[in-house]
């Protein structure tokens, strides 16, 4: 479409006008949405309404909104577990509709809300089962499994049942399996609930470290 074609949003504030330009004019971002939107049958509202935005690689960009704002809806549509009702995304080229999904799935990694997790695994029984899916090579597997134990300051924990871990260390755990592969693009959903502040600035410091090695 011709960018004169486009309408960039009657009423939009003029931050979020700037925005939808920079991303209709610069397609080549790592991730890259354009009018995002998810509306459900009973809700007169859009949960999700014409999302726009462009992430670069090596960038930290955060998502800020009330509960119910539709942050957690944006991310299940950005990983392929929720259709969006228009609009599209693509995450280093590959776009989240139609065949492709697999492809944008393979350059993601995902911390959700809510931990996912198999409460009869260890720690370290996770790292590996995903690292498997992950393709990671056998020969470096344990090397970066150990890593990422020790990064997420799970040593003590690592052959504790997830069931009986703390909130904040089956947060780490989460994160440290989003980390996996060391993919370009994580996202991370209030990786930091559930933790004392001690705990959340180790773990924004562990992140912050990632980014500096070019993930978005």
């Amino acid at each position: 479409k011709e960018n004169a074609d486009i309408d960039f949003g009657v009423g939009d504030e003029e931050d979020v006008s700037l925005e939808r330009k920079r991303v209709y004019n610069n397609p080549n971002d790592l991730l890259v949405v354009n009018d995002l939107t998810k509306k459900y049958r009973r809700k007169a509202t859009p949960s999700v309404n014409k999302v726009c935005i462009g992430v670069k690689r090596g960038e930290c960009f955060g998502l800020l909104g009330l509960n119910g704002a539709g942050k957690t809806t944006t991310f299940k549509m950005l990983t392929g577990a929720v259709k969006p009702t228009s609009g599209d995304a693509k995450v280093g080229g590959y776009s989240i509709n139609g065949s492709t999904i697999n492809d944008v799935r393979a350059l993601l990694g995902y911390c959700p809300q809510f931990d996912a997790l198999d409460p009869l695994m260890t720690p370290y029984e996770h790292l590996v089962f995903y690292a498997r899916i992950r393709n990671i090579p056998s020969d470096i597997l344990q090397t970066r499994v150990d890593h990422l134990i020790r990064r997420m300051a799970l040593g003590r924990y690592r052959n504790r049942l997830a069931g009986n871990l703390s909130g904040g260390n089956k947060r780490k755990l989460s994160t440290g399996i989003a980390l996996l592969g060391n993919p370009p693009l994580v996202f991370l959903d209030e990786p930091t609930t559930g933790m004392d502040p001690k705990a959340r600035r180790f773990l924004w410091s562990c992140i912050s470290d990632v980014v500096k090695k070019v993930v978005a």
